[in-house]
C-alpha cells in the first residue's frame, strides 16, 4: 500500500513497485486526477491520511505500506496543515498497519533534518550543527519521533531519507530542480549560487524510489537509510546541465545578499497577496550551506546504488526539451 502515489516521488515509486509486478494499492484523494498512476498492478483506493477507516481499507490484502504523502513545501502560510499531514498523517499510517497487521512500513522523510554539513559528509548518526528553521523540517523531524514510537511497540518501521531529488517526472513543490533546469533551457540562462565550489548532495529519482523498495526487502526496523546520490558543487551542477543542454546556456552567479534582499521584498509581497512561494528568507539561508551526505549505510545494507550525476541529468534534460 502506498500514500502519495500522486507526488513526485510517490508517482515514481508506484509505477517501479507496479512494474516489478507487486500490487499496489494507491491511496488518492481523488481517483480520475490526471497524477494518478496508471498501471494493471496499482489498484485505486480513495481515502486521507486523516481517515482511518480509508487507511485499513487500502491496506487491506497489503504485506507493506510505503508511506511518501507530504506537504513537501519548505514554506507555506498553512503552518498547522503541514504538522497535521506531516505529523499526525504519518501516526495515522502507522496506527492503521499496526492494527492491520502490516509486516513492513517503510516512511519517506527528508535529509532536511539532518541539517546543513561541515566537512565530511553526513550520515545518519551525524550530531546536527543548527537549530531547526523551517516547519517542514520540524514536522519531519517529529514524523521521524512518531516512526520511532511505534518501532518500540513493535513495528516493523524503517525511514529513509532522501535530499534534494531531480530527474525525469511531474512538476511539482518537491521537483524545484527540473521547473529550474526548464526555465533554464527556455530562457538560455542558467542562475548559480555564488560562491560556487559550495555543495550539496543530488540524488536521482529512480535511484530513491528504488531505495524505497530496497528499504521494504531489507531494511532493519527502528532504522533510518540515507537516499543520496553524489555530492557536487553547484559549479559541477552548472556545467553538467550546460553539457547536456540542447542550446547554448548562459551561466550568471548570484551572491547571498542580492538573494536575500530579493526573498525578503518576496515574503512582504506573499503577506499581502496571500500567495505561497518557497522564496522566503529561511529557504534562501539554506542554499548557501554545504548540504553534503553519505549513502554509504543504504548501499551496505540494502543494496543501494547511485546513478552518476552527469547520466542523470542527461536523462531530465532529455524528458524536458522534449516537453518544451
Amino acid at each position: 500500500m502506498l500514500t502519495g502515489a500522486t507526488g513526485y516521488l510517490g508517482h515514481t515509486i508506484a509505477l517501479k513497485a507496479a512494474a516489478a509486478d507487486h500490487s499496489v494499492h494507491a491511496l488518492v484523494r481523488t481517483p480520475g486526477g490526471p497524477s494518478v498512476p496508471e498501471h494493471r498492478n496499482i489498484s485505486l483506493f480513495k481515502g486521507e491520511l486523516t481517515d482511518m477507516e480509508a487507511l485499513k481499507a487500502a491496506m487491506r490484502g497489503c504485506d507493506a505500506v510505503i508511506h511518501c504523502a507530504a506537504i513537501a513545501k519548505m514554506w507555506t502560510r498553512e503552518r498547522e496543515m503541514m504538522y497535521k499531514v506531516n505529523v499526525e498523517g504519518t501516526r495515522n499510517v502507522l496506527q492503521a498497519a499496526l492494527e492491520s497487521g502490516i509486516a513492513k512500513v517503510v516512511v519517506t522523510s527528508s535529509c532536511s533534518v539532518l541539517g546543513p554539513s561541515s566537512g565530511m559528509p553526513v550520515n545518519e548518526l551525524t550530531p546536527r550543527l543548527e537549530s531547526m528553521k523551517t516547519d517542514y523540517e520540524i514536522s519531519k523531524y517529529l514524523a521521524e519521533e512518531v516512526c520511532r514510537t511505534y518501532s518500540r511497540k513493535g513495528l516493523h518501521t524503517v525511514i529513509v531519507s532522501p535530499p534534494a531529488i531531480y530527474g525525469p517526472g511531474s512538476e511539482t513543490a518537491s521537483n524545484a530542480i527540473s521547473k529550474m533546469i526548464k526555465q533554464s533551457l527556455k530562457s538560455g540562462i542558467l542562475f548559480q549560487p555564488s560562491p560556487s565550489n559550495l555543495c550539496r548532495n543530488f540524488a536521482y529519482v529512480e535511484d530513491v524510489a528504488n531505495g524505497h523498495l530496497l528499504a521494504v526487502e531489507h531494511g532493519r526496523s527502528g532504522e533510518t537509510y540515507i537516499l543520496g546520490g553524489e555530492n557536487i558543487s553547484y559549479r559541477q551542477f552548472s556545467e553538467t546541465i550546460k553539457k547536456a543542454a540542447p542550446r547554448k546556456l548562459r551561466i550568471i552567479t548570484i551572491q547571498k545578499a542580492l538573494l536575500q534582499a530579493a526573498a525578503i521584498i518576496n515574503q512582504f509581497k506573499l503577506a499581502i497577496t496571500k500567495s505561497e512561494s518557497n522564496f522566503v528568507p529561511t529557504t534562501v539561508a539554506q542554499v548557501f550551506q554545504n548540504r553534503i551526505f553519505s549513502s554509504n549505510k543504504a548501499i551496505a545494507q540494502l543494496g543501494y546504488s547511485i546513478t552518476p550525476f552527469e547520466i542523470g541529468i542527461q536523462q531530465t534534460v532529455n524528458q524536458l526539451k522534449s516537453n518544451l
